[in-house]
């Protein structure tokens, strides 16, 4: 027999490093969640874990199986769950997180849709720390990010992928002579953080000219950053999204580049241990549906 449910505990203690943290999120006693890592311990015949002050440190063996084993059980866990709230017609309140600017552009009909299936969203909005930040508390149960997870508690998958586009209006491009991105780089910059993460990810064709580029003006959300791009004051880097409409209506022209444009995923990311709960594996399930949809 598979011992499934001292997996389970093993993998939520990988993921957590703590046994307490693991049975606190399981449900478990911590000396029962203890137990359940002594039995797999002693059927592979190799110690899992090597105990510390602050918790536990997976061995060789413990990454192995992790490895191994950990996808293919969240994936049957998620499954379940989701055939569960199917099943119950589950729903209720589900708290997402994400960046305004998206959330704004593409999630509106979502979360109608969500709501007449029965869940009750509250969307609150933020940038990448605060979204890891509420979701790793369990303040949020979902969130959208345009980043890939560094913690291994984290499960994601791409829902969306933008493409980032060099813009300026066409009156600036004729003003400044700069048709191309590598001659705006020597004007007025815009741009939405001082470490200029959307711009340095277009102009790997201009590598040596990015180290010295120093914005004109900065603004921390993508939709201030459009209006002033619209206003004419500089030149920026912005998702499709934002701007595909101002570019067919000619407000906004694309800058010349020496590569393709570069793209962007944004994910869909939840808390591994909480598919557990058929109201959130139901809700992921729906957002996952309602974005392929968008895909087709």
């Amino acid at each position: 027999m598979i011992p499934y449910v001292q997996i389970r505990t093993f993998l939520e203690t990988m993921r957590s490093g703590s046994v307490t943290r693991a049975a606190k999120s399981l449900g478990l006693s911590q000396p029962a969640a203890s137990a359940h890592i002594q039995t797999l311990e002693s059927l592979l015949d190799s110690p899992l874990f090597v105990r510390h002050a602050r918790g536990v440190e997976p061995t060789r063996v413990a990454r192995d199986l992790e490895r191994q084993l950990g996808p293919d059980m969240d994936r049957v866990e998620a499954e379940f769950h989701g055939f569960q709230a199917r099943a119950k017609a589950e729903s209720g309140p589900i708290h997402i997180v994400g960046p305004g600017e998206f959330v704004r552009a593409k999630m509106p009909d979502l979360l109608a849709r969500l709501s007449r299936q029965g869940f009750r969203p509250r969307m609150e909005l933020g940038g990448q720390d605060m979204i890891y930040d509420r979701l790793l508390s369990g303040q949020a149960e979902l969130a959208i990010t345009a980043s890939d997870p560094m913690s291994d508690q984290i499960g994601h998958k791409t829902i969306f992928t933008e493409t980032l586009m060099p813009v300026a209006t066409p009156k600036w491009i004729r003003q400044t002579g700069a048709q191309t991105l590598r001659s705006a780089l020597h004007h007025s910059l815009l741009a939405y953080d001082f470490d200029l993460p959307l711009v340095r990810a277009v102009i790997s064709a201009e590598v040596e000219a990015s180290q010295t580029l120093s914005p004109h003006i900065i603004v921390p959300d993508l939709d201030t950053l459009r209006h002033l791009t619209m206003s004419g004051e500089g030149w920026s880097v912005l998702p499709n999204y934002l701007v595909d409409t101002d570019l067919a209506a000619g407000q906004l022209q694309l800058l010349d580049t020496r590569k393709e444009l570069r793209t962007n995923n944004i994910n869909l990311a939840w808390l591994k241990s909480s598919l557990r709960h058929p109201r959130i594996a139901q809700a992921k399930a729906s957002i996952e549906a309602y974005f392929a949809g968008l895909a087709e």
